[in-house]
């Protein structure tokens, strides 16, 4: 048996408090920056960016301005948890209109939870320039690759030259090396979740005046996307997904996208490319105008739009030159795309058209060569100066209407339903009271069909006060009268 001297006895009792305190003080890693130490006069830098390269695992930030001198106030290029403490007041990221305010890079979105959260912050004046670094046009406000989330945040007055006035999130990488058995990636390599925070007033001299979504996923929850505009398509926000089998663009949590406004498609929301989906839950898209494009709320081009509950009101595409392209689509245009309900849910889904107008022709809607097939879905109140008030269909390959109103619809041709060169069906719909204008209310039928190949069988509907003509057939347009349909004076 080994006897302990008077000094072994003290360093055995002392060794466990001592071996108690280091582990402790490792553990701490959280950090904290106040940038006059009036907040926080223990902080341990006046610096964000010091703090995220002195590796803290939480950085707490708390009240005042904070500015940078590089390309960007903050680069994240490491796992961190960004939080803005506004006890004290906003915390404040300044891009001082000359550089971006925030650029994260996180992990691949294949192999990680979120490696970088960011929580609380203001973000203003950023400004993406050519030539300061690797994309770095694009995302005024913030560039994000990998998998982020971004919570509570308020971008205003960023401005891009590129695409992504507020943010952008960019996937660098197509061709991950996690795949799934079929060959395609599990995620794509970006993964942005953007919730309960705000996108104003930002502008993108390309695409996505508010938010860019280039070939990644995006989540943007209970979000406000007001008053942005984009010299290209997507006042609000842009996606597209041409080549990730899984990209997306959910809009969901009562999100708000309001006032934008777009040179081209989209005022509020432009979408290409059918690899991935976008996906309307319980949005309102309200106030949105294309000035020269297609679908001055919603554009989608080659896209598949999944909607569970999604309220378009007063949008307006214009056509700002007589003759030229656009202007179709007040509420939502469709090319070669897909529009359906959301069959994963035990929930009713509902799509509003309210008060939209369109200079072309589809005032609520306007689809052409897509598949269609709307249920529980209402038109009222909208506005063409061409064909079809509530909407328009032309050369559409699958077009089934359940449930449908048109209500208080005006166009020059069609006040409620245009249907050109397309077989369809509308079934347990009413049509009622819709209006057309020319030659003296002549051709303002509830519903139009146009063409030798059109036609539409209609089953269980209700006509009511339609001026002049409750269906009007038109160059060979063929009606097929179902059973128990109504038709009143």
């Amino acid at each position: 048996m080994t006897q302990l001297n008077s000094t072994s006895t003290v360093r055995a009792l002392l060794l466990p408090l001592l071996l108690g305190t280091l582990t402790a003080h490792a553990a701490a890693s959280d950090l904290h920056v106040d940038d006059d130490g009036m907040d926080y006069p223990n902080a341990d830098y006046t610096s964000i960016q010091d703090a995220v390269d002195a590796g803290g695992g939480t950085i707490y930030v708390h009240a005042g301005t904070y500015t940078g001198t590089g390309s960007e106030v903050v680069m994240i290029n490491r796992t961190v948890d960004l939080i803005a403490d506004t006890t004290y007041g906003d915390v404040v990221i300044d891009g001082q209109n000359w550089r971006r305010c925030l650029t994260v890079l996180g992990r691949d979105a294949d192999t990680s939870t979120y490696s970088i959260n960011v929580e609380g912050f203001t973000i203003v004046n950023g400004r993406a320039r050519f030539g300061q670094a690797p994309n770095s046009e694009h995302g005024g406000g913030i560039y994000a690759e990998g998998k982020v989330q971004i919570y509570r945040c308020e971008i205003s007055s960023c401005y891009s030259e590129g695409n992504g006035g507020g943010i952008a999130v960019f996937n660098p990488n197509l061709y991950n090396n996690t795949t799934t058995s079929n060959g395609y990636d599990s995620y794509p390599y970006t993964h942005v979740r953007f919730s309960g925070g705000s996108v104003d007033n930002c502008i993108a001299d390309g695409d996505g005046g508010g938010i860019w979504n280039w070939e990644s996923n995006l989540d943007a929850v209970d979000t406000k996307i007001h008053l942005n505009g984009a010299y290209g398509r997507g006042g609000g926000t842009a996606g597209h997904h041409w080549c990730v089998h899984n990209g997306s663009t959910d809009l969901y949590g009562t999100t708000e996208v309001w006032g934008n406004t777009a040179e081209g498609d989209g005022g509020g929301v432009f979408v290409e490319g059918n690899e991935g989906f976008v996906f309307f839950r319980e949005v309102d898209i309200v106030s949105n105008r294309s000035l020269t494009g297609d679908g001055g709320g919603i554009c989608l081009l080659n896209a598949d739009a999944i909607f569970r509950t999604l309220t378009l009101t007063q949008n307006d595409a214009d056509q700002v030159n007589a003759g030229g392209s656009g202007g179709n689509g007040g509420g939502l245009a469709a090319r070669s795309s897909i529009i359906r309900p959301d069959s994963n849910t035990a929930f009713p889904n509902t799509l509003l058209f309210l008060e939209n107008t369109a200079d072309c022709s589809g005032g609520g809607l306007f689809a052409k060569n897509s598949d269609i097939e709307l249920e529980a879905a209402q038109f009222e109140g909208n506005m063409t100066l061409g064909k079809g008030g509530g909407m328009a269909a032309i050369s559409c390959t699958d077009f089934e209407l359940e449930e449908v109103t048109f209500l208080e619809n005006i166009g020059r041709v069609a006040g409620g339903l245009y249907l050109k060169n397309t077989y369809g069906t509308l079934t347990d719909s009413s049509v009622l009271y819709n209006q057309g204008f020319m030659n003296g209310g002549m051709n303002g039928a509830g519903i139009t069909i146009d063409g030798g190949s059109a036609e539409l069988v209609i089953s269980g509907t209700n006509f009511w006060q339609n001026t002049k003509k409750h269906i009007m057939k038109a160059n060979g347009g063929k009606f097929t009268d179902g059973t128990g349909n109504s038709v009143q004076p």
